[in-house]
């Protein structure tokens, strides 16, 4: 399975945030009213190798929106949440502990805190922060 996916499963099963209702995977839900976060893939460092001693670098950006004419805790409380389980994270497996879909996470690390973007077109509060993973898979371990 993909890295973004084993990574989204992982953090909607240390919060409270429902997949496909609160947490989106990939993509930004077209009508939401409510607040929602989504996990999104995010290019590389040109300034370091894709690969080095069988370990992947991977970036993934969290964004945030606040319901429909919200406050900014809203979408603050949410992003922070997310931000809380994946800081300082060491050794954590991703997958569902078969060996083909199983990554292991040596280090998982919030490149910030959440910082405010600004209010979308709907007046909704976006909130983002970036993941930094060190990872390798199952596979590259033996």
């Amino acid at each position: 399975m993909y890295l973004i996916q084993e990574l989204f499963d992982w953090i909607a099963a240390r919060t409270l945030l429902a997949p496909g209702v609160d947490l989106h995977c990939g993509y930004m839900p077209v009508e939401t009213e409510g607040a929602v976060s989504v996990l999104l893939e995010q290019p590389g460092d040109p300034q370091q190798p894709t690969l080095r001693h069988n370990v992947g670098r991977y970036r993934f950006q969290v964004l945030t929106l606040g319901p429909t004419g919200s406050d900014f805790w809203a979408a603050y409380d949410r992003a922070r949440i997310i931000f809380a389980v994946t800081n300082d994270v060491a050794g954590a497996v991703l997958g569902d502990g078969t060996y083909e879909n199983e990554w292991y996470a040596e280090v998982m690390r919030a490149v910030s805190q959440p910082y405010y973007l600004g209010g979308d077109e709907r007046f909704r509060h976006e909130i983002s922060f970036d993941i930094l993973l060190r990872a390798r898979t199952a596979a590259l371990m033996a």
